[in-house]
């Protein structure tokens, strides 16, 4: 985590510790404290994939992402919160104990703020909308014989709005511990280059690449190489179509189902290709897009839902969608090194470093192809991916 991140992870702790009615989440905003507000969800959801458990938020929010069924029952949130971090080991609790153990009111509001003030790991709308009754209670017990959900958590972006191909891709971390270990990696590889007198750039962003800088080329391939190092616990996955081929789509509409293809191909890639054991929840974190609407998120993120309901009932949950800028995040940079490396080969190829970027990004990744007629983008159509590794883009066209 950044000093950034700590700082601001340490204000919402202060901000917890001062509350003393419940969170509600309703007062009127003005846009400088959403930004606020914003900053901070992004900080926590950042938190919790680094795997930081040293504030009582980020404990409580690690719970929620780690077990769904906390959300719906504090009772249930704060035995799974004894039981991880207080090694509580027995059904049966010592009652002078209770004073050394976090308190239910203090899980209780940090789990309001995280849920109604940034909106993550929310409750099930039948639990938002209903008062408790005797028949929810009894139910709390039957949550704590339900399994953690393994997390898959995937890094994408999209381009290509106004060439020849629209592309969704990104990197699919199928380890919950990567994202800890590949940003100590960059912390060190960071320190080596400042002990060398290199100065980093303060985002990777394929655009920004110098064509004239054969340097800061070098630098791009070896940061690219971090998240390369941990191959056996990631992938990468894409999807294109030719939009010349489709007709009466907008593209706000192709893109949302250009993602839900993204992750609908993938997971199914990764269950045949037995690199992924359900039941699994995955999370999505994508780059921010200048005037995106949350309309367009929330039907991703549906859609995805309702296909994983009916083709793997529960074993299956497509949880959190998140949009933050790429500048937050060391895997969003990735994701936008590889979506920019397909578009420069599939909208615009060239011959200068970015091409050489994108060249050896390909190659590095061990990209293959498969190919779907360009209406298929709208069907649910299952075809075999057994033979592909890891990188594959399913192109529709």
């Amino acid at each position: 985590m950044s000093k950034k991140d700590i700082e601001i992870l340490n204000q919402i702790e202060s901000e917890l510790n001062d509350e003393e009615e419940n969170i509600t989440g309703d007062d009127e905003e003005t846009s400088e404290k959403k930004a606020a507000k914003k900053r901070k969800a992004d900080a926590l959801w950042k938190a919790v994939q680094m795997g930081e458990n040293k504030h009582l938020t980020t404990r409580v929010a690690n719970i929620l992402n780690r077990y769904p069924e906390t959300r719906n029952s504090d009772i249930t949130l704060q035995i799974k919160y004894w039981q991880v971090y207080d090694q509580l080991t027995s059904n049966f609790l010592d009652l002078t104990r209770l004073y050394k153990l976090e308190r239910l009111t203090s899980i209780s509001r940090a789990r309001a703020k995280i849920q109604n003030e940034y909106k993550l790991f929310i409750a099930d709308s039948e639990v938002r909308r209903k008062r408790r009754t005797l028949e929810e209670d009894e139910k709390e017990a039957q949550l704590l014989d339900k399994p953690s959900y393994g997390t898959i958590n995937v890094f994408a972006d999209e381009t290509g709005k106004t060439e020849k191909f629209v592309i969704v891709a990104g990197v699919w971390s199928l380890s919950e511990q990567l994202a800890s270990k590949v940003y100590r990696d960059f912390i060190q590889w960071s320190r080596r280059k400042e002990e060398q007198g290199i100065k980093l750039p303060e985002e990777f962003h394929f655009k920004n690449l110098n064509n004239k800088n054969n340097q800061e080329l070098e630098l791009y391939k070896e940061f690219f190489n971090l998240i390369i190092s941990n191959g056996e616990m990631i992938s990468f996955k894409g999807v294109a179509v030719n939009k010349s081929k489709i007709n009466r789509i907008s593209i706000t509409d192709l893109v949302i189902k250009l993602y839900y293809q993204f992750i609908r191909l993938g997971i199914n890639h990764e269950i045949n290709s037995n690199r992924v054991q359900l039941p699994k929840k995955i999370n999505l974190t994508k780059d921010e897009e200048e005037g995106e609407s949350a309309l367009v998120l929330e039907t991703v993120k549906q859609n995805l839902a309702d296909n994983f309901k009916i083709h793997h009932d529960d074993n299956l949950i497509m949880d959190q969608l998140i949009s933050m800028p790429s500048h937050k995040h060391i895997f969003l940079q990735f994701a936008d090194l590889f979506v920019a490396a397909l578009n420069r080969k599939y909208n615009n190829p060239g011959n200068n470093n970015k091409d050489r970027l994108a060249e050896y990004i390909l190659e590095t990744v061990q990209l293959k192809e498969v190919k779907f007629s360009a209406s298929q983008v709208e069907l649910d159509e299952e075809k075999n991916t057994e033979d592909i590794d890891h990188s594959v883009l399913f192109i529709f066209d």
